[in-house]
């Protein structure tokens, strides 16, 4: 038995050693099925959990309360009273530069939202500070030099020596950092100093953390479900501590009011200074805003691309992997079918059936191992780290952690098993029912039949023999022809999605800035602005052309038991100037007209409500619910938004501009911010920038896609040919004794590949068009819709790789039938 074992042995090692490019092949195609399926599924998981645990290490906090009113230490008490909650008070306010950046400068954190130092280190006197890592990279500060903060409104000029560059958790995207209410309406960068240096009497945010939240899922449901609850928990409390500082201002106001009226006319000094003093207490404007990670600039993108990643790798990757499959079960088939003779020497010798099946099983178990290792290894440590690496030049998340994906490097375990040795396992035991007699006969050749293309007489009468027997061979090996057409299909399918995907997102940006919205600029003012005056300014400007006020406010919206949040609802009255504005046009390209009752909804929102045209909607506006009538669906590609006629209060100017060149647009938005009452300016350009970073950062995946797309279509390709080949070593033998020249013989092979390759691409057009829409469908979120947009360089691409690596086949193939072994393989198998 042990000999028979070693005999057995042997042969195994052999027959892998003499078909060794076949034993690669299949491992090789196991591994990339392995290596995609798991390495992809894992990125999204990655990037989560590398921001994670930096959240956590920096003790980022779940909540962010800002006022001018101040917080005090009661205030800071009343709160963790409350209970579950980590309070920390912070000076932070907004200057400028001296060059007119805006800086949001905070007190230098201790307990939450903790800095994470690059170089350098963190400030020590009043007169250091360490500056945002963007500050570095994007404005050339150096350590060492000084940066002069500007004199604005209550605060003095100061100089201060830079001892150090750090990331901030509160700032996760390198490249932004929120609007602005000064200079050019957007952050530069922030920066950390000293409390003394931001020269304020009060705290002016809280940063608060709950100890009872599940910090874990900082990117999933459970922890916005939690976070909104402490949020409506806290509300309340943080609205009556504004009202209480409302109302002390309201009585500090009076008392001053009544002490310049008992004052004597005569004293001017000090009736000019109380004067003033009431100005500036007038003037004071008490808000409140609390934030939620939702409102940091970038973090939301962030968990939306990890979202993304996550959607397309619950598709991408298995029909990938459903390609691995198939191909690497056929190989295995055909591998066991072509040992027939084999088979039946070793039962004509007397091996039981158990004892000649281990070889095959045992061939088939070591591809999948070894394929399955190396697809797990590569795919849950280095791709993951690969594209995270990637992603730290747009975020800064240097440390990638990296946790393996237990459950789906089982299914890819199951996957390669049932591919490899559940074929085995099929064909062996089907092989080992019949005699050795009848296994050590060679399978009778497949008859041919009469084709299609046999029935148009005056186009057969035009083909060559060589031409003829090609085509009768492709119907006459059905399964080959199946399994190629297939396997090209798939492979070119891949790699079309590939493309598809890049050129989809990339159109979301392009659609809604350059299609949908026609204006340049939007300008948002205050609510105490003078809207006459704003808009007078506006037209005025020597670079704006026309200028739309309307009404923009935030609403909930519900139908059908379905609620979407923060919708941008935006109210004109004059409604016949909203189309030179804003294009609206139905899905289908019809163009829309603002009625004059009903809304027009964007369309993502009608398929969340689940209405449609005629029905009704409620719209929640503050504390006021009121029932709409939709009007008609928009086509809009990002965000919740609707259009209506009404009269509310103007908070918001739409500013059409001829072409501009991006610096005369930044004048320009300096000199909309320094116009009373204009609290922000958003520039389309900035938009278009924002939606391109966005979609960038899925780059790096789609060109995975595509290198290891045209790697698995190059290796099917080669070991369909492989298979091809040696199931008709002795018919292509016989024409090379017949006097076939090795051009020709190659020729009577690669016509038939050049058929399949070419039904192939084109059943792959569609595939790939199909997997497209279905992963688009898959990644849309809440806020962004993806447009079907297959561009002709994806075509060409695509079949562009795809031609090429059947040449490359071609060559490959030409060079093996050069040495065919004739007698070997006609040898009578009798």
């Amino acid at each position: 038995m042990v000999m028979t074992m070693s005999i057995l042995t042997r042969k195994l090692w052999r027959d892998i050693y003499q078909r060794l490019g076949r034993f690669v092949a299949i491992v090789l195609i196991i591994f990339l099925g392995v290596l995609l399926f798991v390495g992809v599924r894992g990125i999204g998981p990655a990037l989560k959990d590398s921001a994670i645990t930096a959240s956590n290490q920096q003790r980022l906090s779940d909540l962010q309360v800002i006022s001018s009113a101040g917080f005090t230490k009661a205030d800071q008490r009343q709160l963790e009273a409350a209970g579950d909650v980590a309070v920390s008070r912070v000076k932070y306010r907004q200057v400028q530069t001296k060059s007119g950046q805006v800086v949001n400068l905070y007190a230098q954190p201790t307990q939450q939202n903790c800095p994470m130092l690059v170089s350098g280190r963190l400030a020590k006197s009043d007169k250091e500070i360490v500056l945002d890592q963007r500050a570095r990279t994007k404005f050339k500060y150096r350590l060492g030099q000084t940066v002069q903060l500007a004199k604005t409104s209550g605060f003095k000029a100061q100089q201060l020596k830079i001892v150090g560059f750090a990331h901030s958790p509160q700032y996760i995207d390198s490249t932004m950092r929120g609007a602005a209410t000064m200079g050019d309406g957007t952050v530069a960068f922030f920066a950390y100093a000293k409390s003394a240096v931001l020269q304020l009497p009060v705290a002016t945010m809280l940063a608060i953390r709950g100890t009872h939240i599940d910090h874990q899922a900082l990117f999933d449901q459970r922890y916005t479900d939690q976070v909104d609850r402490l949020k409506q928990k806290l509300t309340p409390i943080l609205n009556r501590q504004l009202a209480a500082k409302q109302k002390k201002q309201q009585q500090q106001v009076s008392q001053l009011t009544q002490a310049l009226a008992q004052l004597p006319a005569s004293q001017v000094a000090p009736r000019a200074q109380l004067t003033a003093n009431l100005a500036q207490l007038k003037a004071q404007s008490f808000q409140l805003q609390v934030q939620t990670h939702d409102d940091l600039p970038g973090f939301s993108a962030y968990g939306d691309t990890a979202d993304r990643i996550s959607a397309i790798a619950n598709v991408f990757p298995v029909f990938f992997f459903l390609i691995a499959a198939l191909i690497t079960f056929t190989t295995i088939t055909r591998m066991v079918e072509e040992a027939r003779g084999q088979l039946g020497i070793l039962k004509a010798l007397g091996y039981t059936n158990g004892a000649i099946a281990r070889n095959y099983w045992l061939y088939a178990l070591l591809t999948a191992v070894l394929g399955t290792t190396l697809g797990v290894v590569v795919g849950s440590e280095f791709l993951p780290r690969f594209v995270l690496n990637l992603y730290t030049m747009m975020y800064i998340f240097s440390k990638p952690v990296i946790n393996y994906q237990w459950g789906t490097i089982a299914l890819a375990v199951i996957f390669a098993l049932i591919s490899t040795l559940g074929a085995a396992i099929i064909v062996i035991w089907q092989q080992l029912r019949v005699g050795p007699a009848a296994l050590m006969l060679p399978k009778a050749p497949r008859s041919a039949k009469r084709i299609l293309m046999e029935r148009w007489s005056w186009l057969w009468r035009q083909l060559s023999f060589n031409q003829k027997v090609s085509y009768r061979n492709l119907v006459r090996f059905k399964s080959r022809l199946i399994m190629t057409v297939i396997g090209i299909a798939g492979g070119l399918g891949l790699l079309l999605t590939g493309f598809g995907i890049r050129d989809s997102i990339t159109a979301t940006g392009t659609r809604q800035i350059n299609d949908i919205l026609t204006y340049q600029a939007s300008v948002r003012t205050t609510n105490q602005a003078d809207t006459a005056a704003v808009a007078r300014d506006l037209r005025r400007d020597r670079d704006v052309t026309q200028v739309l006020p309307m009404s923009s406010s935030l609403v909930t919206v519900r139908a059908n038991k379905k609620q979407v949040n923060n919708v941008n609802l935006n109210q004109v009255q004059n409604s016949t100037q909203l189309g030179r504005f804003v294009h609206m046009t139905t899905t289908r390209g019809d163009t829309l007209h603002l009625p004059q009752t009903g809304v027009i909804m964007s369309q993502k929102m009608a398929g969340l409500l689940h209405v449609k045209q005629g029905d009704t909607v409620q719209c929640k506006v503050g504390s006021q619910t009121k029932r709409i009538k939709v009007a008609g669906v928009m086509a809009n590609y990002v965000g919740d938004v609707m259009y209506m006629r009404g009269t509310s209060a103007i908070n918001t100017y739409l500013v059409k501009q001829p072409k501009l060149s991006s610096a005369a647009q930044q004048r320009f938005s300096k000199r909309a911010m320094k116009i009373p009452g204009v609290l922000n300016v958003s520039l389309k350009t900035e938009q278009l920038s924002s939606i391109s970073a966005m979609t960038k950062q899925l780059n790096p995946v789609i060109l995975i896609f595509i290198l290891l797309s045209g790697t698995l279509s190059l290796v099917v390709l080669y070991n369909l040919t492989n298979i091809n080949i040696s199931e008709r070593l002795r018919e292509l033998s016989t024409i090379k004794v017949l006097g076939f020249f090795d051009r020709e013989v190659t020729a009577y092979i690669i016509r038939e590949n050049i058929v399949l390759t070419v039904v192939g691409i084109i059943l792959g057009y569609g595939v790939g068009n199909a997997l497209t829409a279905y992963i688009l469908q898959q990644a849309e979120t809440p806020q962004v819709v993806f447009p079907l947009a297959m561009t002709w360089s994806g075509y060409a691409w695509s079949t562009g790789l795809m031609l090429g690596f059947t040449a490359i086949v071609m060559w490959m193939t030409h060079r093996k039938l050069q040495h065919i072994d004739m007698l070997d393989a006609l040898k009578a198998n009798e």
